[in-house]
């Protein structure tokens, strides 16, 4: 395998195995139903679905001890009958199993698909930049118990079936979600998205043509990795973007427009080494309304 090649999962296929681990929070008994929803699903797609011992526990919001959370999904992560691992949802404390996982293992195993977003995104950065591995920023295991899904969350298995070297077109979603509404089933697509070139005089028509590899995550969780050894950021670009370049995508969950500033700061002065040629910075949905007279001064780097 060529240094610059990145490992990517076989393709999910019916009658693969999907683990449900949850390496942060868990779900308590009230929301089994939501369990129970995606399970039936899922199986109706034709998967297999085996859940983690401490999946249906929550307290304090973590489902386990870090021992036992990194001891289940470094299971999951090893067994060969299972083909991916979609997390129930996120939380709050993934980065305390970070140390305890077998990452000489993990790196040596075959790729597998990880699926998850908010605080799931702290393992599959540190999973992709140890391991070089892809993995896949996307709907948690509870957004799929509906069987009609929004056109973008439905992409995932579209996603997670595609073949090394295939292609796969994507387009942002029309609208998004303006609150959370649990007892819906999906995500309740309510307001319409707008994306904006940050920086750019108001009213204005804006567009910007770039490449690379995606990189990011939850800026709120992934920024606590900054000057651990489970953010290789410099020696990951090197190795794998030095001719694709990066693309920087980055969430926030609970951040105000000052607290994202400060991150994107931190972040460009810890891993400015890797970046280059700026490129417009794109925001889209619900960043806050102050956002865009913070964030454009820090900008977004292609790394070369």
């Amino acid at each position: 395998m060529s240094p610059r090649s990145i490992r990517y999962p076989q393709p999910l296929v019916k009658g693969n195995t999907i683990g449900v681990a949850a390496p942060s929070s868990g779900v308590g008994e009230s929301m089994y139903r939501y369990l129970e929803q995606s399970k039936q699903h899922l199986e109706h797609l034709g998967f297999i679905i085996q859940e983690s011992l401490s999946l249906r526990n929550n307290s304090k919001c973590v489902s386990a001890p870090k021992e036992t959370r990194a001891a289940e999904l470094n299971a999951f992560m090893l067994d060969p009958g299972i083909q991916a691992v979609i997390p129930p949802w996120g939380g709050e404390f993934l980065m305390d199993i970070l140390p305890l996982l077998d990452w000489k293992a993990l790196k040596k195993s075959p790729a597998k698909w990880v699926l998850g977003y908010s605080d799931i995104s702290t393992f599959l950065f540190t999973y992709t930049l140890l391991t070089g591995t892809a993995s896949a920023h996307g709907t948690n295991y509870v957004d799929l118990r509906s069987s009609e899904l929004d056109p973008v969350t439905a992409r995932w298995l579209d996603v997670l079936q595609t073949k090394a070297g295939e292609e796969i077109l994507q387009v942002s979603s029309t609208h998004y979600q303006s609150e959370w509404k649990m007892e819906l089933p999906g995500f309740n697509l309510d307001t319409p998205s707008r994306w904006e070139q940050l920086g750019a005089a108001e009213g204005t028509n804006t567009s910007a043509h770039f490449s690379g590899r995606l990189l990011g995550g939850c800026m709120d969780t992934i920024t606590c990795l900054i000057g651990t050894p489970f953010a290789p950021v410099e020696h990951y670009v090197q190795q794998y973007c030095a001719e694709e370049g990066t693309i920087w995508y980055l969430e926030s969950c609970e951040m105000n427009a000052g607290d994202i500033y400060r991150r994107l700061w931190q972040m460009r002065q810890s891993w400015l080494v890797c970046w280059g040629e700026r490129l417009p910075v794109w925001a889209a949905c619900r960043l806050f309304e102050h956002v865009r007279f913070y964030i454009y001064r820090c900008f977004v780097f292609r790394s070369r």
